[in-house]
């Protein structure tokens, strides 16, 4: 993601506030890219059914529906996106950007070869809805795994603007047909959504091709099963189960959960919650994106520049402290900006909750599940440094904790009752988010011995 920085600083060198804060807010829009923009469309969706006289029950059958296809298309395309991310960079630093878009294709007919039966399974799972409708999502996974994969691209595209007017495009394509739809219902709502990602990703992909053109011939070389390959595919795989097994935990509970769209569950009590602690993590991910980042992605590429021009021992412990220093300070500043939008919510949730109409009982739940994301937020960065300095044992390391954590600690919060919901999820991201700054000094302890190590 550092690219993005580096661009945004350079075409907005604005200094003064207005200018940074320029610079944050496109700095959100991409970092979030079709999640902030899927949040929004769902929101307006509501909004517009709702007003048209759609069933309050025919509408969570609709967006419940794809709440379970957007977390198995990031479970699935997760080990995908880190992969192909690894590879597109040693091409770029090897000159040959010109299989950059070849592998893209391969990576998209693989998940989606993976995708398509999954999809067919949970279609199956339908079974009380139209025959349509149930069609519609087997066709809606692959599409929405394609997505996820073409998103590590936004990284790397220098034409931010190009890529903001196609997502609101893409999604303002949404909003039109169901404005200019007769009737309103599920099958009806579901195809809206979906044919609009599937413009998103043929937009996506035309920017990707003019940002790395050459040859079309599809490539599956960055599938090919290294130690590398496996450790990043696991590492996906592994930290997008794990953000999501506290839901799947809520939504198979008896009791806690009902049936929505044939074996789909929903959790009123836990989702909404959780649903608004998501939300609040986009200032950190601004922060993260256009300053702790960047300056840290200068220092590693300086350090490793310098490893591999044969560096003497001193020389690598003096660039290995700019590293530590920078991630100090980009940390220092990440948990300032996530530290006070947590406490601007927790002061204001209850006004918040009234201007929403949400019930009173989900503010504790809240309250705790914006902890557990502000740690969760920590550990992002604490993995995305790993994966920088290449130690990618330890990032998987990290992953399984989380994923274990998160299952059983959920676990025993739903059967210690109601006032325990939520500390499952956050008690986990804290112990995972201490025990990465423990593996995390480790690292930085032994970078220059095990950089030798490599180099030899």
């Amino acid at each position: 993601m550092a690219g993005i920085g580096f661009e945004l600083k350079h075409r907005i060198p604005d200094a003064s506030l207005l200018g940074h804060a320029r610079r944050l807010s496109f700095a959100a829009v991409i970092a979030g890219g079709p999640w902030i923009f899927s949040i929004i469309t769902l929101l307006i969706m509501t909004i517009i059914s709702l007003h048209a006289g759609m069933s309050r029950q025919s509408l969570q059958q609709f967006l419940v529906t794809n709440t379970y296809l957007i977390a198995h298309a990031q479970i699935i395309s997760g080990g995908f996106q880190l992969t192909l991310t690894r590879y597109t960079a040693d091409l770029i630093f090897t000159q040959q950007q010109h299989l950059v878009f070849g592998n893209l294709l391969g990576n998209v007919i693989t998940v989606s070869v993976i995708s398509m039966p999954i999809g067919v399974w949970l279609a199956t799972s339908l079974h009380t809805m139209p025959l349509a409708f149930r069609c519609l999502s087997a066709m809606a996974l692959p599409i929405f795994c394609i997505i996820w994969v073409c998103i590590l691209f936004l990284s790397s595209i220098k034409a931010y603007r190009a890529m903001t007017a196609a997502l609101l495009f893409s999604y303002g394509c949404i909003v039109m047909q169901v404005l200019l739809a007769d009737s309103h219902s599920p099958t009806q709502l579901l195809l809206a959504f979906v044919s609009g990602h599937l413009i998103a990703v043929l937009l996506l992909m035309i920017l990707i091709w003019r940002a790395y053109p050459g040859h079309l011939t599809v490539s599956f070389s960055a599938l090919r099963w290294t130690p590398t390959t496996r450790r990043l595919m696991l590492c996906g795989l592994f930290y997008n189960s794990a953000i999501w097994i506290d839901k799947f935990i809520f939504w198979l509970s008896p009791g806690l959960s009902k049936p929505i769209a044939g074996w789909f569950h929903a959790s009123l009590i836990y989702d909404l919650p959780i649903f608004l602690a998501n939300v609040a993590i986009i200032p950190g991910l601004a922060i993260f994106l256009l300053t702790t980042e960047t300056d840290f992605a200068t220092k590693c590429q300086r350090y490793f520049k310098r490893l591999n021009a044969d560096a003497t021992l001193n020389e690598l412990l003096e660039l290995k402290q700019d590293l530590v220093n920078s991630y100090r300070e980009g940390l220092i500043l990440l948990c300032k900006v996530q530290a006070l939008t947590s406490l601007i919510l927790f002061t204001y949730s209850e006004p918040l909750f009234n201007l929403l109409h949400i019930e009173p009982i989900y503010r504790p739940i809240f309250c705790v599940d914006l902890m557990g994301m502000s740690f969760l937020m920590l550990l992002m960065s604490q993995l995305n440094t790993l994966f920088y300095l290449n130690q990618l044992r330890t990032a998987l390391q990290l992953t399984i904790a989380l994923l274990l954590s998160n299952g059983l600690l959920t676990a025993a919060s739903v059967r210690a009752g109601l006032s325990f919901y939520g500390y499952g999820f956050s008690t986990a991201a804290l112990v995972t988010c201490v025990l990465g700054f423990y593996l995390l000094n480790n690292t930085f302890t032994q970078l220059e011995i095990k950089s030798l190590l490599q180099r030899d």
